[in-house]
This record gives structure tokens, C-alpha cells and sequence, in this order.
């Protein structure tokens, strides 16, 4: 990076993943859930380390940069490369009509946004990640209760998780103070998810201890899906009592 003049941007978080080691651990993650000549998304394309290895495995490659030095970087780099498309856009401006994955190393103070948009705000969400991100931070993603978190609730009702390499900080630079791991999510339907899944459990963790929930962390999906049930019962039966009454008030007068 200094061979360019340049520095790397706090305000932007910038971390690079230099180490062509750590470089080949990611791409075999995404080999382990790609989806044959379907498009690949690169969020943050950097100094294009990560950018020159997914153009050399994969025949369609999206990269999203903000940071019009790197872009410059990235367009000399890829210049050779017709599967690479080059977007000046940010992760949280970007959708996809087709089918897609996303890949790459993400700032770390921006894996809840970023997850919370591609696994709960997005009308057509990735069919896989394959990230890097703080290893504790993917540990979490995992947890089961007792320490199940809400964006723990969030990643395992999107689908199957898997942490399949470690980043050492000495991969990156500049170095980071936490060790990263590659991570893998794929999409999968295992639960039937009620239509007031989220507000019940959004309530709860906003408001915890309940009367119904003591401890959010301590719910497992299935005991939160039961809880919505139970809550849409009480619910039609409070909506049955107050026709009742309407009409028995109707009929009064």
C-alpha cells in the first residue's frame, strides 16, 4: 500500500487481508458453497487482493468499493479480468435481482449492520456468506442458550453456519487486535417461521425480563416459535371477545 502513497483510512476501517494464506482459506470457504455460475459479490474490494483470486476462480464477480484510491487500484489490477464489474457503492445501497453470494472481509464495528440488512432487511437475500469476520464475533453468530443472542436468533433462522478457517491478526494489515475467522452461512428453509416471529422477539429483548420470558438468551428458536403460537392464540381470542362484546352492545341498543 505504501508502493501507492497511500495509508489506510480509519473512518472507513480499513484492514486488508495481504496474506495470499489467508487469502486461499477464504476463497476455499466459498468453494465449499458456491453455487456453479451464479454471481459472487466482494463487499469492499480494498487493494484487490482478495479481487485477483475470485477473478481467477469464479466467471462472474461484482466488487463494492466507496473509496475512489482503492477503485483506482482495483480497475488496473482487474483490467485483464472480464468476470470482474467494478461498483462504486456502498454495501448498504446495494440489491441484486439474481441469484448471489456474498464474500468478503467485512469492517468489523459494521457486522451487525451488515448482517441485519442482507439477512433480514433484503427482499432477495444471498443464497450464502462466506465472510470474514471477528472470530468471537462468528462464535456468537453460533451460540446456542443459554448465550443466545438476538443476531445469534437472526443468523441460525437464516440458515446452517460453519466457521471453517482462522485469520491471524499477522494475516492483515494493518493488523487488527482480534483474530478473524472465515465464516460460511447458506440459506436454508428449517424453520417455519410465524408471521410475528420478529416482533416477539424484538419485544422481548427489548424489554426483557417478561412475564413470559425471564431471559431472552435462554430461548431456543423452537421455544420462540412456540411463544409466537401461543401469542397469536391469545390474540384471535381477545379478537373474538371484543366481537362479542360489540355485538352484544349492537344488540342492546
Amino acid at each position: 500500500m505504501e508502493s501507492y502513497g497511500l495509508t489506510p483510512k480509519r473512518e472507513l476501517s480499513q484492514t486488508f487481508l495481504v496474506d495470499p494464506k489467508g487469502v486461499e482459506r477464504l476463497i476455499n470457504g466459498i468453494k465449499k458453497v458456491y453455487r456453479p455460475n451464479t454471481k459472487i459479490v466482494e463487499i469492499g474490494g480494498g487493494m484487490g487482493y482478495i479481487t485477483e483470486a475470485l477473478a481467477k476462480n469464479f466467471p462472474k464477480v461484482e466488487v463494492l468499493e466507496i473509496d475512489p484510491a482503492m477503485i483506482k487500484i482495483l480497475k488496473v489490477k482487474t483490467q485483464n479480468f472480464a468476470s470482474i464489474s467494478l461498483l462504486k457503492k456502498d454495501f448498504r445501497r446495494y440489491t441484486s435481482k439474481e441469484p448471489y453470494m456474498l464474500v468478503g472481509s467485512i469492517p468489523f464495528h459494521l457486522t451487525s449492520v451488515f448482517l441485519k440488512q442482507f439477512l433480514w432487511d433484503a427482499k432477495n437475500k444471498p443464497y450464502a456468506l462466506s465472510l470474514i469476520i471477528d472470530r468471537q464475533y462468528a462464535r456468537t453468530l453460533m451460540n446456542p442458550p443459554p448465550r443466545s443472542y438476538r443476531i445469534s436468533v437472526l443468523a441460525q433462522t437464516f440458515g446452517a453456519l460453519e466457521i471453517v478457517a482462522d485469520i491471524p491478526k499477522e494475516m492483515a494489515y494493518p493488523q487488527p487486535n482480534i483474530i478473524a475467522a472465515v465464516i460460511n452461512m447458506v440459506q436454508e428453509k428449517k424453520y417455519n417461521l410465524p408471521k410475528n416471529f420478529w416482533k416477539i422477539v424484538h419485544y422481548h429483548f427489548d424489554h426483557f425480563p417478561t412475564p413470559e420470558v425471564e431471559s431472552p438468551k435462554t430461548m431456543s428458536i423452537e421455544q420462540w416459535i412456540a411463544l409466537c403460537k401461543s401469542d397469536e392464540r391469545r390474540e384471535k381470542t381477545c379478537n373474538s371477545l371484543l366481537v362479542s362484546i360489540g355485538s352484544s352492545l349492537i344488540t342492546r341498543h
